[in-house]
């Protein structure tokens, strides 16, 4: 039996400005309150996010990693 459905890509780009923007300003928080607390464990976890976030925006750029 046939049936009819797309196979377009549907458009991400929203989706992965908000993630950026989301992780990027959970970012700037984890460095603001790990440096008031002097908590390296909060430092530690923002450069790691921060990685996600650059990973996020090769994904958007559509970039190939090195």
């Amino acid at each position: 039996m046939a049936h009819a459905h797309d196979h377009t890509p549907a458009n991400h780009g929203k989706a992965f400005m908000i993630g950026i923007l989301l992780n990027t300003a959970y970012v700037v928080m984890e460095i603001i309150y790990g440096l008031i607390a002097h908590s390296s464990a909060l430092l530690a976890d923002a450069g790691h996010n921060a990685g996600d976030v650059l990973s996020l925006g090769f994904s958007r750029a559509r970039l190939p990693l090195p």
